[in-house]
């Protein structure tokens, strides 16, 4: 703005080469007004139109720096840092306070470890946000976000037992706020620049957004250079692989690792077992034998009541998560189609329904046996979350992919958008799987 001011200032002189300053100069010539630039307050309102929680993002903002769209941004993640070491805290307290009841203790040391996971995904985005890895940043958030919301989860069920376990509650349900307002507000900084005038609340496919899809060279699949080269093996048979579990493979794994990944691969087999991959086991891939070769097969269940329901929605439209299937065969077991083809018409199997708010699942190139009934998609209670939910599908075959019946609130993908789904567009693959020289 300087040197457009300079240059301007120049060339009136050039034009009246005998002006004077003189207060006998009735002539003289006026400096344009500047334009001002937007205060702290209207750069805070224009930033928080872009989030769900508009009032919530301004007063948590205006103590803060916020002189800028940087700023603005990393304040937000500081103000969910700062709030989620303090629900640490509330949460090491359910743990005290519950005991000698085992189930409510459990509750809150989950609690916590999910809190303490979160803070070291904000920690990890609060290093990495000056360095402009806006798509690191806003995956870390994302699951900072899904960790508090597990916190949450995990109480649900005592909220009536203990008043305190009940402020936790509300506690945690404004941290939430918080975050996503946080990503909400790198999402808009990632899309439309440093321009808070131009931030708008995230979208997704259901409104016809599709980040990603002008991305080049996209492979739906796993790169082929991926699969030669393993690090470790699993199979049954000991003496020809290193583990016979996949458990013990992904403990054999190098903790906090910073170098190349680490590929698991898993030979042929059915396994039967529930697999836990902790935080510190960085750059992990795992590979199969293929479709229905390998088997991972484990079961967690948890039966709870009906609990009430918190006013901050359970998923953010920014979060860049979801099931993506691809290559994938729908089916039942050999004894499972016995009893559906004595009597299909009992038997219903739909593709998903949503659990939560915003849920994501997409289908692309499957194999969809005759099972699947025709309406594909099965709503989770009354019209709960069938406004934001994402269900796609495109060139999946079968007698169980006939679109013509499915629910009106699915999609089909258009084809010049499929890309979005790629590991590169996805999951940023590029990243961290580079194509070997």
């Amino acid at each position: 703005m300087a040197i457009i001011f300079g240059l301007f200032i120049c060339l009136l002189l050039s034009i009246h080469p005998t002006s004077s300053t003189s207060a006998h100069d009735h002539h003289r010539t006026h400096s344009p007004p500047k334009k001002h630039a937007p205060s702290t307050s209207d750069l805070i309102q224009q930033a928080c139109k872009a989030t769900n929680y508009q009032k919530l993002c301004e007063s948590s903002l205006a103590l803060h720096p916020t002189r800028n769209a940087t700023e603005i941004v990393q304040s937000a993640l500081n103000v969910s840092y700062t709030t989620n070491r303090k629900a640490e805290s509330m949460a090491f307290g359910v743990v005290w306070k519950s005991q000698g009841i085992p189930n409510r203790t459990a509750a809150g040391e989950d609690c916590s470890d999910y809190l303490q996971y979160s803070y070291y995904r904000l920690r990890s985005t609060l290093v990495s946000l000056p360095r402009g890895d806006m798509k690191k940043c806003r995956t870390w958030t994302s699951a900072a976000l899904t960790y508090q919301h597990d916190c949450l989860t995990a109480l649900e069920i005592y909220a009536k037992e203990m008043k305190y376990i009940n402020e936790t509650m509300w506690f945690l349900n404004t941290l939430i706020g918080y975050t996503s307002n946080a990503l909400s507000l790198m999402m808009a900084y990632d899309v439309f620049g440093d321009k808070t005038a131009s931030w708008k609340a995230p979208k997704t496919e259901r409104e016809g957004f599709w980040e990603g899809s002008g991305v080049s060279g996209g492979i739906l699949g796993i790169p082929p250079w991926l699969t030669n080269y393993t690090d470790i093996t699993v199979c049954k048979n000991t003496s020809r692989c290193t583990f016979k579990t996949v458990q013990e493979a992904v403990n054999a794994a190098p903790d906090w690792s910073n170098g190349w990944r680490f590929v698991i691969r898993v030979m042929e087999g059915v396994y039967k077992e529930t697999v836990r991959i902790g935080l510190q086991k960085r750059h992990l891939v795992m590979l199969g034998d293929g479709m229905g070769k390998t088997v991972i097969s484990g079961s967690l269940n948890i039966a709870r009541p009906e609990q009430p329901a918190y006013n901050i929605s359970t998923f953010n439209p920014a979060q860049p998560t979801g099931f993506v299937f691809q290559n994938c065969t729908i089916n039942g077991t050999e004894e499972y189609m016995k009893l559906y083809n004595s009597k299909p018409e009992v038997h219903k199997n739909f593709l998903g329904r949503p659990w939560k708010e915003f849920a994501r699942t997409v289908f692309i190139g499957c194999n969809l046996e005759t099972l699947i009934t025709p309406q594909g998609w099965m709503p989770w209670k009354d019209d709960f979350a069938l406004k934001t939910l994402y269900y796609g599908e495109i060139n999946n075959i079968g007698k169980g992919s006939e679109l013509s019946g499915r629910v009106n609130w699915s999609s089909r993908i258009p084809a010049d958008h499929v890309n979005v789904y790629s590991i590169r567009s996805f999951l940023q693959s590029d990243q961290w799987w580079p194509k070997p020289l």
